[in-house]
């Protein structure tokens, strides 16, 4: 029964959601990048939102998004890096949305692929790797495990 106890409270801390809200990070609206299922879908969004986090609206930006998700699952998970598919996800990113004076305060990497192909240095506003954040938690859950035995 502990175990089980242990792995809920696991997965209730290394809920990507837990680890942007952990950053304690000021900014008001964030560009959510990840899969085509997790920037279309509102969990994501409806998870942020009950954390007073506001991501972005992409809805607008479906052929955008599908690139995106191309360069995830058929580049990016075989290892494959391109400038062309780099500059693509910064210019939307960056810039989003292209046509609005609106611009994220933060990127949040919201796929472990993602930190494959774009680093803080790339960009002048903050990016919350959810690959960096797992480990940095991971890590610290583990030290307070052993300090708890």
């Amino acid at each position: 029964m502990n175990g089980l106890i242990v792995f809920r409270l696991c997965m209730f801390i290394l809920a990507i959601v837990s680890l942007t809200n952990a950053r304690g990070l000021e900014q008001n609206a964030f560009c959510f990048l990840g899969t085509k299922f997790t920037m279309t879908e509102g969990f994501m969004k409806a998870h942020l939102a009950k954390r007073n986090i506001e991501v972005m609206d992409t809805s607008y930006y479906q052929e955008e998004i599908d690139t995106i998700d191309h360069i995830i699952f058929d580049e990016l998970c075989h290892d494959i890096v391109t400038p062309e598919s780099k500059e693509f996800i910064l210019n939307f990113a960056y810039q989003f949305p292209t046509d609005s004076d609106a611009r994220p305060d933060a990127i949040i990497l919201g796929c472990t692929e993602l930190d494959m192909i774009l680093e803080p240095d790339d960009i002048d506003i903050p990016l919350i790797d959810s690959t960096q954040a797992h480990i940095n938690k991971l890590i610290e859950l583990c030290l307070s495990l052993y300090y708890l035995m």
